[in-house]
């Protein structure tokens, strides 16, 4: 290893311990990876964040409740996700590290979620809904619900489904109901009832999809190569292999005045105090591990200690002369108005259009490719090669989860005859630790996208401070 990379990963450990609160330092964490619509956050029952956005972590405890257009993504280490439409609830109630033997633990506390798991590839997990406790026994996607009787309808794989008296494997294409009032216990239904939600959760599947045909080899180094993070930055940038660097990742479509700093958010979380909260959409993992750096060509990050820790803020390594990370709120931040204030824990940084970048609101990075040259220097420095990835189904991080083609439009369960005569109507669940959500509108598919990004202009002196 050069020495100058050797240096610099040395900082960004060093960094990475004393910005990191030692109470909180290996703390398990997740991503909320996709949010649209009205979206709050709560911890210990309180509104902590009262709007979500895209790429904040979440932690052991904390609830994610959606409004009647909200829509949720939770992203874990190993490419498994979890999502609940509108009107629904999630609490992530333990969250466990990879290769921890527990369990992590979430329930589904209202509405309507969608849940793609991976099994025996690092992390173990348990999904409470209602009376039941649900468990992979294989790679597996499945659909919840509690907004009549609880029930569970497997779409890929095959869950384990343990709800009190009777404990049954759920195999794929089959749908389980359950709860207090069945006296059978729980009602198997070779088949699944289609919901408009499912054509969503599809949706989602196929843009994790595309983001991931290709790769580099830039995360082979890495204690974590199967972080669904990798897969964005291969989507939306270029690594570019930098002398006594190593590999250096470039987002593309910026220029000389983009800023890796320059759109987010300062969120104030308990135990951490201020944590950056990138506002692009592949600003996960370039912000929570490794350093961003300047190099004659421009901002480039530089990846380090990926997958030993989750650091609240990245380090800055030779930047621009004069340059500071946006100054960091008053603890704690207010609720209510004032300047760059949108909620209570989430102040806005923005500095402009051109620290924006093509992923200004209201616009997509879909399909962004980026595979010219740049000069640092002497050096010509050219992207490294990309792989096709031939095991991608149709929804794939990490090591992928393949859908079924043939789960929308399959028959309408019949629930037999331990939930009343054969075609019944499902009854209501209802207890008084749980109310039906108020009814979710039916899925409509976005319009397509046809964004092109701007052709990456590097910059001929280094940037003007801002």
């Amino acid at each position: 290893m050069k020495f100058r990379r050797f240096v610099l990963i040395a900082a960004i450990t060093l960094f990475s311990i004393f910005v990191r609160p030692l109470r909180g330092q290996n703390a398990a964490v997740v991503r909320l990876s996709y949010v649209s619509g009205t979206v709050q956050i709560l911890q210990n029952g309180a509104v902590q964040f009262p709007k979500a956005v895209q790429n904040m972590p979440l932690f052991s405890g904390y609830t994610l409740e959606t409004e009647d257009d909200g829509e949720a993504e939770v992203e874990f280490a190993d490419g498994s996700v979890a999502r609940i439409t509108p009107n629904s609830s999630l609490l992530l109630t333990h969250l466990e590290p990879e290769g921890s033997s527990a369990s992590t633990t979430f329930e589904l506390t209202a509405g309507l979620g969608y849940f793609e798991l991976n099994f025996g590839q690092g992390q173990n997990f348990l999904c409470r809904v209602g009376p039941g406790k649900i468990q992979p026994v294989a790679n597996t996607i499945f659909r919840a619900t509690l907004d009549n009787q609880p029930e569970v309808a497997v779409f890929a794989g095959s869950v384990h489904l343990d709800a009190g008296p009777d404990s049954n494997v759920i195999h794929q294409g089959d749908t389980g109901h359950f709860g207090a009032d069945m006296p059978a216990g729980n009602a198997l239904a070779e088949a699944i009832t289609p919901d408009s939600w499912d054509q969503w959760n599809a949706d989602r599947d196929s843009a994790i999809a595309e983001q991931a045909q290709t790769q580099t080899a830039a995360r082979d180094e890495s204690a974590a190569p199967q972080d669904p993070g990798w897969n964005d930055l291969d989507a939306n940038g270029n690594w570019y292999p930098v002398a006594d660097y190593g590999n250096v990742w470039v987002p593309n479509g910026v220029d000389a005045d983009w800023d890796p700093f320059g759109y987010g958010y300062w969120g104030d979380y308990s135990g951490y105090g201020a944590v950056w909260v990138s506002g692009y959409p592949w600003g996960w993992l370039p912000y929570h591990c490794g350093a961003w750096n300047y190099f004659q060509f421009g901002w480039g990050w530089v990846p380090g200690g990926c997958g030993l820790g989750w650091s609240p803020i990245v380090a800055v390594w030779n930047a621009p002369p004069r340059y500071r990370l946006p100054p960091r709120p008053p603890h704690p931040v207010p609720m209510g108005g004032g300047r760059g204030i949108v909620a209570r824990g989430l102040t806005v940084v923005d500095r402009g259009a051109a620290s924006r970048g093509p992923w200004a609101a209201g616009s997509s990075v879909a399909g962004l490719r980026n595979s010219q040259s740049l000069v640092n220097g002497a050096t010509t420095l050219r992207p490294l090669p990309r792989r096709p990835v031939s095991n991608i189904l149709v929804r794939s991080r990490g090591d992928g989860i393949g859908m079924p083609t043939t789960h929308v439009g399959v028959p309408v369960a019949h629930v037999p005859s331990a939930a009343g005569p054969v075609g019944a109507r499902v009854p209501s669940y209802v207890t008084p630790e749980h109310v039906p959500a108020a009814p979710r509108p039916s899925y409509t598919p976005p319009p397509a996208s046809h964004y092109e990004a701007p052709h990456y202009s590097p910059p001929a002196a280094p940037s003007r401070p801002h």
